[in-house]
């Protein structure tokens, strides 16, 4: 599966993983995601959730008890899926997407920038265009 063109804030690479996906009033298993990048999952199925339906997503690892769980939000919907960004995660989730994403990325190097142009999802601010206040 082929990495999609930037100019997105992250990079995306293709991951197959099992999802579970809790939102108010229900709880799905899904079976297969298509990618995933430090800001985002793309789960593959026909039943999605409408979109800005809010979420907690937990990503199985393998079939042990290895999970990351992430506060997310559906931003996409689609005939094959659906699209769901994180919005929080635990310092620990976050450090193990980032080797999760490193790992399957095929320019590491790419990556690696991104993370250095962000604290954490969140991009950091370019200090020589910020606007500061008169002494």
């Amino acid at each position: 599966m082929k990495q999609y063109p930037h100019p997105r804030a992250f990079t995306r690479v293709p991951v197959h993983l099992a999802v579970d996906v809790v939102w108010e009033g229900g709880r799905r298993h899904f079976e297969c995601t298509r990618d995933l990048c430090m800001k985002g999952v793309y789960v593959m199925d026909p039943e999605t959730l409408p979109e800005g339906t809010s979420c907690e997503v937990t990503l199985w690892l393998g079939e042990g008890e290895v999970r990351l769980t992430l506060a997310g939000k559906v931003v996409r919907s689609e005939a094959q899926g659906m699209a769901i960004e994180f919005l929080e995660m635990p310092v620990e989730s976050y450090e193990h997407l980032q080797r999760l994403v490193l790992y399957n990325s095929n320019d590491v190097a790419q990556v690696e920038r991104e993370l250095k142009e962000h604290c954490g999802i969140r991009e950091i601010p370019d200090l020589d265009e910020t606007p500061v206040g008169d002494a």
